[in-house]
């Protein structure tokens, strides 16, 4: 009831005041003309009459209102990623005790709390998502990834308007997002009631953390494996790591476990022996009961290179062409060279004991035999081996080469046929045939000229302009000596040759090279190479040519993967799961120029071994094609792609490519309720478990949050009373029974 004045109060009072002056009169007036009870009764019938027009004057109002009773908000956030779908010894899932602790039919939670809360239900993993309802009992655990603390953090950002009275979240605590929203959530001033699900005591795995290992490591070199392993429920028992390349065993290590939560790092020595790239794997074998397998192993690529370029040269005697190419050799820092030059023989008369001269034995037994897989390439130069060892030496290199090694022969006086390799098994692996005439090496001017396929082969391609390149070795110093040589075997090609006509009308031989089973081999017809350095030196200052050519001699002929015909290249270092792995193939013709008409047979391998085809096309750019395909397992997909360019067949590098999960739900599944009592220590909360017997009722909970209603106003209207025909028909009857009264006592 409200009150809406016509006149001011004051007003309102001087016009009581004269009707109560009104009403004393006529008491008066009325005292000796009637009886007192008409008197009583025409005074109070007059009253009532001055009443009802003061209640007029008053404006008294009815004011109707519809309201709406607002709850307080109480956010209840569920978890609902994959490691919620864990149980232990046949009893639910943890999802399912949530869902039966919230919704169960007898005594719902989420019932209870709704009498006194609007509750917000959500669920999360790696996002946050509303929950209706009714939806809750079929909500099923799937979440690839956990944040949970940014769960919190995003609800009560969303609500920041109007905050919640408090946060009960229900997790088993695993977590895989970031820290940082610790101090957002204390600042909040929100409590926050965590409910801790699954026990850590009668949980049961064993889990390869982390693996870490260089990506790339040196041939021969020592390198360590650090796995971290962590183990629950196997306490006192002794578990095999394994160290596995390619599937085949490298190591093995016993870890004893300590305790029912234990943590150990367990260190792999390595020294890789084969250069390359290689899928490594840490596992363990999967016992009894455990609560998940796919975190018992962890793969990884290695990658496999020569930090040193391990190159071992024997020379025949002193020369110049040996002094400017163990400099060459020398200059380049990613070479380790081993040099012999023969200073005296055997028959050399030496008239001091062996034992007070300087000079070293040539140690062929050991080198030839022993050390020879240690060398990535063999260059003899000027060298006649007949003196210092058996032919059986010579077969030890000849196999060297087919298993993959690399061998040069540098012309002079001591090489190809005058220095009796002649049917000798190094012969074999010449990329030329040698002459029957032992007397092959004649002093004599020549001109290096590059063939067609010396103009854009790796090893003489001195510049990337075709006419600079043309420029450069037309600008080379003539030699002076030469070997002659038969001609290229089939599959050599022949890179340069020299200025004179041959019989078949081009110049002889000058250089020549060949692939050799996995090896490769060099024949380079002359000892008069370093007039390259040193003339040139002298012309331009600068001998920079001569060491590019020696540079790019040694890696071609070690199969430098920089140099490889075709190339398999990733957009990334790694990709996620269910997204698409990219990259491109590079093909190149045996001249190194773009393959043109290439047909490309890429294989793909799964991390469990099984072959899928890659889908490829061209980019636009000549010998240059985009692959792409969907990853949908984890692990290490392995891609290899052989090219065929006209009649040859060519292999690219292995491409490991590493497929990870975003998250690691299903490699972490063990309760982390550290986590979620020290986010209700910090919002002033509490904690509790599900499986706790002395739980908190859902009482003393609602108790705990607090909060009262809130009303809205959703209708207004007023009734003013002066303007009802009710008290219109009061007045107007008060005043005509007073009128009748009047008459009937005789005062009208």
């Amino acid at each position: 009831m409200t009150w809406e004045a016509t006149f001011p109060v004051v007003v309102v009072l001087v016009i009581a005041l004269a009707f109560l002056a009104l009403l004393v009169r006529q008491w008066l007036d009325l005292g000796p003309r009637t009886s007192r009870r008409a008197r009583l009764g025409l005074t109070a019938l007059r009253f009532g009459a001055y009443a009802v027009v003061l209640g007029m004057l008053l404006n008294p109002a009815l004011l109707i209102q519809k309201v709406m009773m607002i709850l307080p908000q109480l956010a209840v956030l569920v978890d609902t990623s994959g490691s919620m779908g864990l149980s232990t010894d046949g009893e639910p899932t943890r999802l399912q005790g949530v869902v039966d602790y919230l919704h169960d039919e007898q005594r719902s939670a989420l019932d209870k709390l709704a009498e006194r809360y609007e509750i917000a239900l959500y669920q999360f993993d790696d996002t946050v998502r509303m929950l209706p309802r009714e939806d809750l009992p079929q909500v099923q655990p799937g979440g690839q990834r956990t944040d949970l603390i940014g769960a919190v953090t995003h609800v009560l950002d969303d609500n920041r308007s109007a905050p919640p009275v408090g946060v009960m979240v229900l997790s088993d605590g695993v977590h895989h997002g970031s820290d940082t929203g610790l101090g957002y959530l204390r600042r909040a001033g929100v409590p926050v009631v965590a409910v801790g699900v699954g026990e850590l005591d009668t949980y049961r795995d064993i889990r390869v953390v982390d693996v870490q290992a260089p990506s790339l490591t040196f041939l021969h070199y020592p390198a360590d494996v650090t796995a971290t392993i962590q183990v629950w429920g196997y306490a006192e028992e002794t578990l095999a790591v394994v160290l596995q390349r390619d599937g085949r065993v490298v190591a093995t290590q016993r870890m004893l476990v300590a305790s029912d939560a234990a943590e150990q790092q367990m260190t792999f020595p390595l020294e890789p022996d084969v250069i390359g790239e290689f899928a490594y794997t840490v596992s363990i074998a999967p016992r009894l009961g455990e609560a998940l397998t796919d975190n018992n192993r962890v793969d990884f690529p290695l990658s496999v290179v020569r930090d040193k370029i391990r190159v071992l040269l024997v020379c025949g005697s002193p020369t110049w062409n040996y002094r400017f190419l163990r400099q060459a050799l020398k200059l380049d820092p990613s070479i380790d060279l081993l040099s012999f030059v023969i200073l005296r023989t055997a028959n050399d008369v030496v008239n001091v004991p062996e034992s007070q001269l300087s000079l070293i034995p040539f140690p062929t037994e050991r080198l030839f035999t022993r050390e020879l897989r240690n060398f990535d390439l063999i260059i003899f130069e000027n060298f006649d081996s007949r003196r210092y060892f058996p032919v059986t030496y010579l077969q030890n290199v000849a196999r060297y080469v087919m298993d993959g090694g690399a061998f040069a022969m540098i012309g002079g006086p001591l090489a190809f046929s005058q220095g009796g390799y002649l049917g000798t098994p190094i012969e074999a692996i010449l990329p030329v045939s040698l002459l029957r005439e032992r007397r092959d090496y004649q002093q004599a001017t020549h001109q290096m000229m590059l063939t067609e396929e010396g103009r854009t082969h790796p090893i003489t391609r001195l510049s990337s302009d075709d006419q600079e390149n043309e420029r450069i070795w037309e600008s080379m110093p003539e030699l002076d000596a030469l070997n002659r040589v038969g001609k290229a075997k089939p599959g050599a090609t022949v890179l340069a040759v020299t200025g004179e006509s041959s019989e078949d009308g081009s110049g002889a031989p000058l250089l020549a090279m060949q692939p050799v089973g996995e090896g490769r081999t060099l024949a380079l017809m002359s000892d008069y190479t370093w007039k390259w350095n040193f003339q040139l030196a002298g012309r331009m200052d600068s001998n920079q040519y001569y060491l590019q050519f020696v540079r790019q001699m040694v890696r071609w002929l070690i199969h430098d993967p920089v140099l490889k015909q075709v190339r398999s290249m990733a957009d990334a270092r790694e990709f996620p799961v269910g997204s698409e792995v990219t990259g491109l193939f590079q093909v190149l013709q045996d001249d190194y120029r773009p393959a043109t008409e290439a047909v490309l047979r890429p294989t793909l391998r799964t991390p469990r071994g099984q072959e899928m085809a890659v889908p490829y096309r061209p980019t636009g750019n000549p010998g240059e094609y985009r692959y792409r395909f969907r990853a949908e397992e984890e692990g290490l997909y392995e891609l290899d792609v052989q090219a065929q360019i006209m009649d040859k067949t060519h292999e690219a590098n292995r491409l490991l490519l590493p497929v990870r999960r975003p998250g690691n739900e299903n490699h972490h599944g063990a309760p982390n309720h550290d986590l979620l009592r020290d986010i209700a220590d910090r919002t002033d909360g509490t904690f509790f478990t599900l499986d706790d017997r002395a739980r908190p009722t859902l009482a003393s909970l609602a108790q705990f949050f607090g909060g009262e209603p809130d009303y809205r106003v959703l209708e207004e209207s007023r009734l003013r009373l002066r303007e009802s025909l009710p008290l219109f028909l009061v007045l107007l009857t008060v005043l005509a029974v007073e009128w009748w009264w009047r008459r009937r006592v005789g005062l009208l």
